[in-house]
């Protein structure tokens, strides 16, 4: 969300199933926000329709069900951009394959972010916008730490998912710095 709006989007909606999820991605940008878990398609669709035009909507989770929705809340000649890493075969119906005919829809596909020779111009541009503060990621990092750190907070997760990541530490270790 951070990006988007650093990079000129008018405004961000995110979609989860997750109401922290939600929140998190309130707090970090997003102008609006819903769980698909409570609201159709079609109820989406019908909240987003002032901003139907000009879209570009990135699928992120990797899941068939929500490329699928991607596409039914898809505008008019929108851009649908599929960055999750499917683990499932997708089966698209034909009705949801002809709206991607019937609107126009352009299906991006992206796989890492080399634009071009080593580093690429996304790891300047990244960059460029941590400088200009423009991106904070404290709200994303759950623990930070070393790797018996790392193991406690995974260990305390007991199979629940964790909301935010770990980041590890590996500049001391037992002896003294690295």
């Amino acid at each position: 969300m951070q990006c988007a709006k650093a990079l000129g989007a008018r405004s961000v909606t995110a979609i989860d199933i997750n109401p922290e999820r939600l929140a998190l991605s309130k707090q970090l940008g997003a102008d609006f926000v819903f769980n698909s878990a409570e609201m159709t398609a079609d109820d989406i669709r019908y909240e987003m329709n002032n901003r139907r035009f000009d879209q570009l909507i990135l699928e992120t989770a990797g899941a068939p069900q929500t490329v699928e929705l991607s596409i039914q809340i898809a505008g008019p000649q929108a851009q649908v951009g599929l960055i999750g890493t499917l683990h499932k075969d997708l089966n698209l119906s034909s009705a949801t394959f002809g709206q991607i005919l019937r609107k126009e829809l352009k299906v991006l596909g992206s796989w890492m972010n080399y634009s071009g020779a080593w580093p690429g111009v996304e790891w300047a541009q990244a960059t460029q916008l941590f400088e200009a503060g423009k991106i904070d990621l404290s709200a994303l990092i759950a623990v930070q730490g070393d790797a018996e750190q790392y193991a406690g907070a995974v260990t305390e997760l007991n199979g629940k998912p964790m909301s935010g990541k770990i980041m590890l530490d590996f500049s001391t270790h037992v002896g003294g710095p690295a």
